[in-house]
């Protein structure tokens, strides 16, 4: 039984096809979970741009244009630090390159959590789908035919799209998107299918037991 059993994969690669799913030890941490090295350079090369994005804050100017990086040596952002305290008029004003450097970040590390909130959503699936008596393969089955059935939607949709093309039926530009998308969906759903095929191979016999 895997009622209560830690368990990893499920999740969706880049190609399409779903990743098998296993169980694993009390504190195993997987390869993309893993944090790669880097270098302390590469560090703080990623901390420059980081600070460059953000613009300066509270007035202090950014490391690399003391340095001479971001303009002649001893130069001020725009705006500088009268910008930042409620200058003089034509000063960039509090929440200007600094507050959009900012926003951007924010919105970056949105979408970081998007993804870190489906990532989420998909452990918890396979967890409730194990606590539910469903065998590692049996979830990795299960979770490869929800993965058919949307792609089977995507090439319905992608079908009436050539259906209104057709007839001069003019689409707009996501659609275009979708439409050009046709060979990448159908790859994806070869791949599915053949994933399938393998594990109902070791899922029926069970069934059938």
């Amino acid at each position: 039984a895997t009622s209560g059993a830690k368990l990893e994969g499920g999740t969706v690669r880049a190609d399409g096809t779903v990743r098998k799913v296993v169980k694993v030890k009390p504190g195993w941490i997987g390869d993309l979970e893993q944090q790669k090295y880097k270098s302390r350079g590469t560090r703080e090369q990623e901390e420059r741009q980081e600070i460059l994005k953000r613009g300066p804050i509270g007035g202090q100017v950014v490391a690399d244009s003391r340095r001479g990086r971001g303009g002649p040596p001893g130069s001020q952002p725009a705006g500088g630090r009268g910008g930042q305290r409620g200058g003089p008029p034509g000063s960039q004003p509090v929440g200007g390159a600094s507050g959009s450097g900012r926003g951007g970040r924010g919105g970056s590390g949105a979408g970081r959590g998007g993804a870190a909130g489906r990532g989420k959503a998909k452990a918890n699936e396979v967890q409730e789908a194990a606590d539910a008596g469903l065998t590692p393969e049996e979830i990795h089955a299960k979770l490869i035919s929800k993965e058919i059935a949307k792609m089977t939607q995507k090439l319905k949709e992608v079908t009436l799209l050539e259906e209104k093309v057709s007839k001069g039926v003019e689409i707009n530009d996501a659609q275009k998107e979708k439409l050009a998308k046709k060979t990448t969906f159908e790859e994806t759903m070869k791949k599915l299918k053949e994933q399938e095929s393998e594990v109902k191979e070791k899922v029926q016999p069970k069934e059938i037991a």
